[in-house]
């Protein structure tokens, strides 16, 4: 089984974290799904068992990015507490309180090679009005940045944006649920 310590992994990058892990020669033959958890109904999203969690509350992104494998039905989330890669059903128990639906996320699911492939970012997302670093940049290249195919890229930008339904198939929290228990 592939082990955390193994993998590519910069805080505060997890949609790099997860093109890295995209890369990784152990998904190379496998049918794995790149999720984003997009605000809902608030402007963030409330996920437990997370790293950087203080007494047992919720961390609140703006955003997270995770890894599905599909036939395993696992989760690989660096930034969480539980097991990597943990079982999704587990994951979506534990990570996720229905008793505050206004922080549920919603799911942009993108197919590994379409990621993997189209995926840009120019991390601009994480300077500061003065341009300075919020947080230390990863090590390794942009994602994206030698792409040729502009037309076909897929911006952090453009994911972000709830409005554009162009690009990956986007799930409630509860059509997700569905998804990852059939």
């Amino acid at each position: 089984m592939l082990q955390k310590e193994n993998c590519l992994y910069q805080p505060y990058y997890c949609e790099e974290n997860i093109w890295q892990l995209c890369k990784h020669d152990y998904f190379k033959n496998s049918e794995v799904e790149v999720l984003f958890l997009l605000p809902s109904q608030a402007k963030c999203i409330a996920v437990w068992h997370q790293k950087l969690s203080e007494d047992n509350n919720p961390v609140l992104w703006d955003y997270h990015v995770v890894l599905y494998h599909k036939k395993a039905n696992l989760i690989f989330d660096f930034d969480s507490e539980l097991n990597f890669p943990a079982d999704a059903i587990s994951y979506f128990q534990h990570s996720f309180s229905t008793i505050y639906p206004i922080y549920l996320p919603t799911f942009r699911l993108f197919q590994k090679k379409d990621f993997e492939s189209y995926f840009y970012s120019n991390r601009e997302h994480m300077k500061n009005e003065a341009g300075q670093w919020i947080e230390p940049p990863p090590k390794w290249e942009m994602p994206g940045i030698d792409l040729t195919h502009y037309e076909k890229r897929i911006s952090l930008t453009d994911i972000l944006n709830s409005n554009n339904e162009s690009i990956g198939k986007t799930y409630s929290f509860i059509e997700m649920l569905d998804y990852i228990r059939n």
